[in-house]
Order: C-alpha cells, then sequence, then structure tokens
C-alpha cells in the first residue's frame, strides 16, 4: 500500500513536470514564430539561445520582447 502511494506520488509529479516543460517549449517555439513572421529568417545562434532559457519568468518576458521590438538587433540586445 505504501509503496503504490509512492509510486502515485511521483507518477503525479513526473506528468506536473511534463506539462510545465511542455507549456515552456510551446513559449519558446512561439517566441521564435513571432520574430520569423516580423523578421524572417532567424540567424541560428537566436534560436539556440532562446531554447535554453528554462525560466518560465524569462519566457514571458522574452515573448513580450519578440512582439514589441522593432528589429532583431533590438531583439538580439535585449536576449543578452
Amino acid at each position: 500500500m505504501i509503496e503504490s502511494v509512492g509510486y502515485e506520488v511521483i507518477k503525479r509529479e513526473g506528468i506536473q513536470e511534463g506539462i510545465i516543460e511542455g507549456m515552456m517549449r510551446a513559449q519558446r517555439e512561439g517566441i521564435i514564430e513571432i520574430l520569423h513572421s516580423k523578421f524572417g529568417h532567424l540567424p541560428q545562434e537566436v534560436e539556440q539561445k532562446i531554447r535554453t532559457y528554462t525560466d518560465p519568468a524569462q519566457l514571458r518576458t522574452l515573448l513580450i520582447n519578440a512582439a514589441t521590438v522593432t528589429s532583431l538587433l533590438e531583439f538580439r540586445q535585449k536576449l543578452e
């Protein structure tokens, strides 16, 4: 009985982590798509840098930046 309760807790935690990772992946892809639609081709290093972000608050900021910047250079400056 104790093992099954422990298993359920671990399973729930794993599911929650998977959901959070999926949401962050979707945010990263959304940021890249916004930049593609605004500025065309993105340098690979910009896409790679975006994919390194794992903090939800930082991703939210990047999403807002992607939507509001007027140039790719401006976005790149905000990445650093």
